[in-house]
């Protein structure tokens, strides 16, 4: 298994604000985040998140 994710950041000249476009889980691989091993058993496994795309933006004050 192999996690895939990519950020791209463009800050203006002046640093007062950026965007970034992201993706993490690109493959959108399917595997457990986390799980409680019980007697060789696993109880409460959680399914990790899928492919997941977004754009955030920033300000500096």
């Amino acid at each position: 298994m192999q996690l895939v994710d990519a950020s791209l950041t463009y800050t203006a000249p002046d640093d007062r604000w950026l965007v970034s476009l992201y993706a993490a889980n690109i493959t959108n691989e399917k595997y457990f985040d986390s799980g409680l091993p019980i007697s060789g058993i696993v109880r409460n496994a959680r399914a990790a998140p899928p492919a997941t795309y977004g754009v955030r933006v920033g300000f500096n004050f």
